[in-house]
């Protein structure tokens, strides 16, 4: 009896956003790992969104005319290439910063064992 109320919690959560207050209590381990997975499904359906536009972008806009109207729901195709380009370098600087910070850490902590 204990599974099956734990099973209609976990799916009455899953599907709606609806959580009972006693089902925090009684299976605190199950609300973290769902909500582990509605974020790790919002985050896989934004990834596939963006790689879709950004495929569409890519790829349509070229081929259409200029004055079409699928042209008014992409930026200029310049910024296909910018855009991507900036975020690398952005990436690039933040893990060689943590990589240099980490590095400084280890050394100062190094020093003072010594």
């Amino acid at each position: 009896s204990s599974l099956h109320t734990r099973l209609a919690f976990e799916l009455a959560c899953l599907l709606t956003s609806f959580c009972p207050s006693e089902f925090h209590t009684k299976f605190p381990t199950a609300v973290a790992r769902m909500s582990d997975q509605v974020l790790g499904f919002s985050v896989l359906i934004l990834s596939v969104l963006g790689f879709a536009y950004y495929t569409a972008w890519v790829l349509i806009t070229p081929f259409a005319e200029e004055d079409h109207f699928i042209q008014t729901l992409f930026p200029p195709r310049g910024y296909a290439v910018l855009i991507p380009a900036y975020a690398g370098v952005l990436l690039c600087t933040m893990v060689a910063g943590f990589i240099g910070l980490v590095m400084l850490r280890s050394s100062k902590q190094a020093s003072k064992q010594a």
